[in-house]
């Protein structure tokens, strides 16, 4: 029940639990809501008479007598901090980058840039591609290739040292005029939307050609010529067997058939490389390829959800 407490000119209401509370307890809840310590509180009501032991159950009390308590006893000093109290969403981008609060820099949409922003904040978070761009080393020349990947070296420097949305202004410039289908124009002059994973493919494309040497986590190369391939690639390998042809009609061209020349000709099997394996998910399909192991997989993997 609600019981009104009077502390001077001031009035509270205190929940007061009569089924199982007691006065200890009473007097904790005034001290929270008057700051009034339980030792100097006195409390005067018509529900009892004398001085109230701490120990003793609300529920002995005359409940129809207890709607008010009178309050006498003096506060503490509430003193201000000596240290104003700062929140993290009052400070400013600079103050967060020292206090060492972090978050996710973003990139400006540079007209339709979507399709690469974010493509490339997936890859940041791959340690190990960032580490192979980290230690590529030169700065602008006029190989677009070279400037393709220090421009993205740089432009990931510049999105650890931020907090903000940076604007990847040198590395869409370099991208349109390496991959000119990128720099696309609408009718109205506005840059055309475009396909992430044919800027993925274009990127592991060129990257594979800069980033030649091993890195302090990636000490070797493997099999592979190149940082790209020994972080992405797969070996696949597909398996199919020929059978002989006893179709013969009219009306189906049969003469491009691989066809079997006897019943027991064994399973030919074939191998192939990629950097991505690719879903198709459809309503009838929820599979990769039937026939289709792959024999070598990477430390990062990159996957291609088609659902067209």
């Amino acid at each position: 029940m609600k019981v009104a407490l009077k502390w001077g000119k001031q009035s509270f209401d205190v929940d007061v639990d009569l089924e199982h509370g007691t006065v200890e307890l009473l007097r904790a809840q005034i001290y929270a809501v008057t700051n009034v310590p339980v030792d100097r509180q006195k409390l005067m009501s018509k529900a009892w008479k004398g001085m109230l032991k701490d120990d003793v159950a609300l529920s002995s009390l005359d409940a129809s007598k207890l709607t008010q308590i009178m309050l006498m006893g003096s506060a503490d000093e509430v003193k201000a901090p000596e240290v104003k109290t700062v929140f993290t969403e009052d400070l400013s981008s600079s103050d967060l980058a020292s206090a060492g609060v972090t978050y996710p820099a973003g990139l400006t949409n540079l007209g339709n840039t979507c399709y690469m922003n974010s493509t490339l904040q997936c890859l940041r978070y791959a340690p190990e591609f960032r580490e192979a761009l980290k230690e590529y080393k030169g700065g602008m020349t006029s190989d677009l290739a070279h400037n393709f990947t220090s421009s993205l070296r740089d432009m990931f420097y510049q999105l650890d040292a931020n907090i903000d949305s940076i604007p990847p202004i040198l590395f869409v410039d370099t991208l349109r005029r390496a991959f000119p289908q990128f720099a696309q124009q609408g009718p109205r002059g506005g840059y055309m939307q475009q396909d992430s994973d044919e800027f993925l493919s274009s990127l592991f494309g060129t990257l594979a050609r800069q980033l030649k040497q091993p890195t302090t986590t990636i000490k070797s190369l493997d099999t592979t010529d190149n940082m790209v391939d020994a972080l992405f690639g797969l070996e696949m390998e597909e398996t199919y067997h020929r059978v002989r042809c006893i179709l013969q009609s009219t009306y189906i061209d049969v003469s491009s058939l691989q066809c079997a020349e006897t019943d027991n000709e064994p399973v030919i099997s074939k191998k192939e490389k990629a950097l991505k394996l690719v879903c198709n998910i459809t309503k009838d399909t929820n599979h990769i390829s039937e026939g289709i192991t792959i024999v070598r997989t990477s430390p990062l993997l990159s996957m291609l959800w088609s659902k067209f």
